[in-house]
C-alpha cells in the first residue's frame, strides 16, 4: 500500500513518483487553479496533458516537468482545440505513465482516462463528468452555432463517448468531486462514491479593498455557450448598467457585436487586475450553470455580493439574500430582475468574506490529503454503489464494438466513409432517384422499419426498387428471386446493390453501421424468435449495411439457421480487423454472387431481373 501520511508540520506529500495528470492548459480558469495547488502539494511531480500553450497558465505550472500528447504537435491546435474532441480519449489514454507510484488526474473531461501504470494509485479529482455528452450538453449550444454543426458533430459522437468515459471511470481507484452537486453526477453517471473537496481559493490573496463599491457590475468567465454571456448581455443592454467582462474565448467577437457600448470587455486579467475588478464593483453576475463556481467565492472573498443562477455549484456556495441573490430561470429578463433586486439589499461584508473564508487553500490542502490517504487505505477501486443511469436503452447493451476505444474506433470510421460515400455518391443517388421516378409511379426514396441495437426500432432508406403498393393490404412479404413486384431499373439497382447506398444516411445518423447483422423487420423478428433459439442476440451489435453473412452469400431468400450462425460468430469475435476485412471483402463477394447468378441464367437461358439471395426489400 502506498505510504501517504505526512510529517505534521507541512503539508508535503513525502516522496513518491507522482503524476499530475490535466485535461489540457490553454489558460487559467478554475481547473488551472486546482492544478497550482496540486503542484504545491507535490512540488516534484510531473505534469501531464493533451495539450499546453505555453505561457497560458501561471508561473508555478510552467516551471514544472510538462509533457504532452501527439495532439500538442498539430500546429495552431492551441486556439481549435475544442474541434479535436473525437481524438481526446485516444490522446489520453496514450499518455505514458510507467514508473509512477501515484497518479491524481485533474478531470472535467477526459484526464481520468490516463492508463496508471500497474501497482500504482489512481485519484481522479473531478470538477465534473464530461458536461457536453451528459446531462449539460444542452448547455453548449444556446448561441454561436448557427448551421447546427457542432451539435451535429457532437450528437455522433455522444454514443462513444459515454461508453469510453464510463470505461474510464471504473479504472479509477478513488473519485474526489468539487462539489456536492458534481458528487451526485458521478453516482449518477458512473455508479461510483466520491469524497468532497471543495476547490481551494486564495482567501489570503483575495480581501477586500479600502474604497467601497464601484459603479459596474463584473463577469469573469471563459467566453463560450455554457457560461451564458448571452443571457448577461441581453440583461445589462436592457437595465443600461455598466458591465466589465473579464475573460477570453472563442465567442469573444459574436458577443461584442452583441453588447451596448456600455459594456466592456476587458480580456484576459492578471490576478492582482482581477482583485482589484472583485475590490471595485458592485456584484459578480454568474449567468450560467457552475459545477462549483469558483469566481463566486472569490468575489465573496473580496465583500462582494454575486447574482448567480440557482442551479449547481452556486447553490453550495451563495446563500440568497446574505451573500447575493439567486434566479431561478435562465432568461434575460429573470436576470435583469434579479439585478435591481441586488441594488434593493444590504450585505453585510464581514458575512461575505466569512463564507468565503469556508473555501481557502489550507482547507483544501488538509482535506484533499485526507481523502488521498482514505484512498490509499482502501487500495483498488471498490464496486459500484448503483447501476449507472442508462437511458432508454441507449448504450445497452455494452458489446465490445459499443465501449472504450474499439468503440470509438468503430464509430469513427462509421462516420468517415459515411461522409466520404455520401460526398462520393450524393450526385448518382439523385440521378437514380430522378430515373425511378421517371420510370414508374411512386416515390424515389423507400422507409420501411427494421429493428435495430438492443431493439430499438428506425427508418431504414433505400432507392425503391419495386412497384408501388408492393403489400397489398400492408401484409408483410418476403422477397424472392425473380420478384414480378420488381421495377427493371430496380432489378438493376439490386443486382449492384446501389439500392442500398442512401444506408450511408442511417450510418452517420448513428441507426446502423458499415458493418454488422443486417436488420430486419420487426414483424420478421417475431417469427425468427420463435423458430430461431438466439435470434435476438445479433441485436447485441449495431446493424450493418454488410456483414459477414453477406460475405458468405447468405443473403436474403437464403438459410437462416446459415446467416444466424455467420452473425453470431461476428458478434462473438469482433474487430476492427474484421470489419475491415468484411468491407474489404463486400465487393468481391457482390461480383462473385453477379457472376452466379449470370451463369445460372444462361443455362436456364433467360437474363433473371436481380440475383438469387438478394435480401427482400418487403
Amino acid at each position: 500500500m502506498l505510504e501517504l501520511t505526512a510529517p505534521a508540520a507541512t503539508t508535503r506529500v513525502p516522496t513518491m513518483r507522482v503524476a499530475l495528470v490535466h485535461d489540457w492548459l490553454t489558460g487559467m480558469r478554475g481547473g488551472e487553479r486546482v492544478l497550482s495547488e496540486l503542484c504545491r502539494l507535490f512540488p516534484d511531480a510531473t505534469v501531464f496533458t493533451l495539450l499546453h500553450e505555453p505561457g497560458s497558465v501561471a508561473p508555478l505550472i510552467e516551471s514544472r516537468s510538462i509533457r504532452t500528447s501527439f495532439l500538442d504537435a498539430v500546429p495552431g491546435i492551441a486556439r481549435h482545440y475544442r474541434w479535436w474532441l473525437p481524438l481526446y480519449p485516444l490522446a489520453a489514454t496514450l499518455l505514458d505513465l510507467r514508473g509512477f507510484d501515484l497518479v491524481v488526474s485533474s478531470s472535467h473531461s477526459v484526464a481520468k482516462g490516463a492508463r496508471k501504470p500497474p501497482g500504482s494509485l489512481h485519484v481522479c479529482y473531478c470538477h465534473t463528468p464530461m458536461r457536453y455528452v451528459w446531462d449539460a450538453s444542452t448547455d453548449y449550444f444556446h448561441y454561436g452555432d448557427p448551421l447546427r454543426v457542432r451539435r451535429a458533430i457532437l450528437a455522433l459522437a455522444t454514443g462513444p463517448l459515454r461508453a469510453w468515459d464510463r470505461a474510464c471511470a471504473s479504472g479509477v481507484d478513488h473519485f474526489i468531486a468539487n462539489s456536492r452537486n458534481v458528487k451526485e453526477r458521478i453516482t449518477r453517471h458512473y455508479g461510483r462514491s466520491a469524497d468532497v473537496v471543495y476547490p481551494p481559493i486564495d482567501t489570503d490573496f483575495f480581501t477586500p479593498g479600502r474604497n467601497g463599491a464601484g459603479g459596474f457590475y463584473l463577469v469573469v468567465s471563459a467566453l463560450v455557450p455554457p457560461k451564458r454571456l448571452d443571457l448577461a448581455i441581453d440583461a445589462f443592454n436592457r437595465l443600461g448598467r455598466p458591465l466589465v467582462v473579464a475573460g477570453c474565448g472563442p465567442d469573444l467577437e459574436s458577443l461584442r457585436r452583441r453588447a451596448a457600448p456600455h459594456i466592456r470587455f476587458a480580456g484576459r486579467v492578471s490576478d492582482d487586475a482581477l482583485r482589484e475588478l472583485y475590490r471595485g464593483c458592485r456584484a459578480l453576475v454568474v449567468a450560467g450553470r457552475e459545477d462549483f463556481g469558483m469566481t463566486a467565492v472569490e468575489a465573496q472573498a473580496c465583500g462582494r455580493p454575486v447574482v448567480a443562477y440557482a442551479a449547481g455549484g452556486a447553490l453550495e456556495s451563495i446563500s440568497d439574500g446574505e451573500t447575493g441573490i439567486l434566479f431561478a430561470n435562465p432568461s434575460a429578463s429573470d436576470l435583469a430582475e434579479a439585478i435591481l433586486r441586488c441594488e434593493r439589499t444590504r450585505f453585510d461584508g464581514a458575512r461575505l468574506r466569512a463564507s468565503a473564508e469556508r473555501f481557502s487553500t489550507q482547507r483544501f490542502r488538509a482535506e484533499f490529503r485526507e481523502a488521498l490517504e482514505r484512498a490509499a487505505r482502501r487500495g483498488a477501486c471498490s464496486p459500484p454503489l448503483v447501476r449507472p443511469e442508462k437511458r432508454a436503452g441507449r448504450d445497452a447493451p455494452r458489446h465490445r464494438s459499443l465501449v472504450g476505444l474499439p468503440g470509438l474506433a468503430k464509430r469513427a470510421l462509421d462516420i468517415g466513409l459515411s461522409v466520404a460515400g455520401l460526398a462520393a455518391f450524393g450526385l448518382p443517388i439523385a440521378l437514380l432517384a430522378v430515373l425511378i421516378r421517371l420510370g414508374s409511379p411512386g416515390p424515389a426514396f423507400f422507409f420501411q422499419r427494421r429493428v435495430g441495437l438492443g431493439g430499438r426500432e428506425f427508418r431504414i432508406i433505400k432507392l425503391r426498387t419495386m412497384l408501388a403498393g408492393a403489400e397489398p393490404g400492408g401484409v408483410p412479404t418476403w422477397a424472392v428471386a425473380d420478384d414480378p413486384r420488381c421495377t427493371p431499373l430496380g432489378g438493376f439497382l439490386r443486382r449492384y446493390g446501389l439500392d442500398e447506398l442512401p444506408q450511408l444516411w442511417n450510418v452517420l445518423k448513428g441507426e446502423m453501421s458499415l458493418v454488422g447483422p443486417r436488420p430486419e423487420r420487426p414483424e420478421f423478428i417475431e417469427k425468427f424468435e420463435a423458430s430461431l433459439p438466439g435470434y435476438r442476440s445479433r441485436l447485441a451489435a449495431r446493424a450493418g449495411i454488410t456483414g459477414l453473412a453477406q460475405v458468405r452469400g447468405f443473403r436474403g431468400d437464403t438459410s437462416l439457421e446459415a446467416r444466424l450462425r455467420a452473425d453470431l460468430e461476428y458478434i462473438a469475435g469482433w474487430s476492427l480487423g474484421k470489419d475491415l476485412a468484411i468491407l474489404l471483402g463486400t465487393p468481391l463477394a457482390l461480383a462473385r454472387i453477379i457472376h452466379e447468378g449470370s451463369s445460372r441464367a444462361r443455362a436456364e437461358g433467360r437474363d433473371h431481373g436481380h440475383p438469387q439471395g438478394r435480401e427482400p426489400e418487403t
